[in-house]
């Protein structure tokens, strides 16, 4: 099984479903390039899985996610045009 740092992926139902949850409720489950990074990784890997029939998302805490991270957005100012569509 795969480990993620911000997000975590359980299966119900009979491995038919999957729930994908994000974990920074601290920040209100802000997408960071990490959570980006796990939700990627975590979608790929669920799109091969021919049991499945339907993930939900969901998130951690009192919010489902309050969008972007507005550290990261602060720090993309300062990157190049290239480092940011890494």
């Amino acid at each position: 099984m795969v480990t993620y740092k911000h997000i975590s992926v359980e299966y119900h139902f009979e491995d038919r479903i999957a729930v994908v949850t994000l974990r920074r409720p601290e920040v209100h489950n802000a997408f960071n390039a990490q959570v980006m990074e796990d939700l990627s990784n975590a979608f790929n890997a669920l799109s091969s899985d021919e049991r499945l029939h339907g993930v939900v998302l969901t998130g951690e805490g009192r919010a489902f996610s309050a969008g972007a991270d507005i550290s990261m957005m602060q720090e993309a100012i300062t990157l190049t045009e290239e480092q940011n569509l890494v």
